[in-house]
């Protein structure tokens, strides 16, 4: 979804006895996709981050066991940072590339407007250093699309961009959550339920290349329907003068349009 999901790729192989994420020991590769590259397998071990925690390191362990019978460790340090650079600097697509400068460019501009990091200012260079500084200012979404605003049903909806970006809808007295029936594009997505004090929330999760389709939903049981999408919650963000907000909602914005490019010339690469 539009969390962000670095994958660690592990050979499959017997020769392998432990392998440790950030401390934490894979007790299993039960439920874990088995990619093919070339002539070998791995397995599929994804870390998921929220936006605001991106640009830590992520360590990884390897217990390896030789043909003699002797063990060693080996220890890497991984992250985001040294995916993008040396994705920037190797033989890659310019739809590729643009991706990820995008999302660096959404995740600095995510932890500025939090501003709680401890290592903003390290996060904000690092992140310049790669894409450079005025790399905003050089890419800018298309924001000409119609607000979709309609919400009868609901108490309110935005946007939730503290942790993955999701639709937040509030759900109208009267009316439970199993009412209502949302849709992106045809797609049924995913829902959390959300309660705070006597307050309930639908988060709608989204994938990044999804953030600018607009949800429509319909009530069960009424003739009540309505829709919503980034650029009504774009407009509330510049009426309230919030310009942090604004260039976050941009950013996230450019980010989903080249994981939109970026997805559907992966459909068209498989459809040849």
């Amino acid at each position: 979804h539009s969390n962000i999901q670095y994958n660690i790729y592990i050979p499959v192989l017997d020769q392998i006895k432990e392998v440790t994420i950030d401390g934490i020991v894979v007790t299993t590769f039960d439920g874990y996709d088995i990619v093919t590259v070339g002539d070998k397998q791995y397995f599929k071990l994804p870390v998921y981050l929220g936006v605001t925690e991106c640009m830590r390191d992520i360590t990884l362990k390897l217990k390896v066991e030789t043909e003699s019978g002797k063990t060693g460790t080996g220890t890497w340090t991984l992250s985001i940072a040294n995916y993008a650079t040396a994705l920037l600097a190797g033989d890659y697509t310019e739809t590729e590339k643009t991706l990820i400068k995008d999302l660096l460019s959404y995740i600095k501009s995510a932890y500025i407007y939090d501003d709680s990091a401890d290592n903003l200012s390290e996060v904000v260079t690092l992140i310049n250093g790669i894409i450079g500084a005025d790399y905003d200012d050089t890419s800018k979404p298309n924001t000409n699309i119609e607000a979709k605003e309609s919400t009868d049903g609901l108490s309110s909806a935005a946007m939730l961009l503290s942790d993955a970006p999701s639709f937040y809808f509030k759900i109208a007295s009267g009316y439970t959550a199993e009412q209502y029936k949302l849709q992106i594009n045809g797609r049924v997505p995913e829902c959390e339920v959300v309660t705070v004090g006597r307050s309930t929330y639908l988060k709608v999760l989204m994938y990044a290349y999804e953030m600018t389709e607009t949800v429509t939903y319909s009530i069960e049981g009424t003739d009540i329907s309505g829709e919503y999408n980034i650029r009504a919650y774009y407009d509330y963000a510049v009426d309230d003068g919030d310009s942090g907000l604004v260039t976050l909602i941009e950013r996230l914005w450019k980010y989903s349009e080249s994981a939109k490019a970026y997805y559907e010339s992966q459909n068209e690469s498989q459809n040849q």
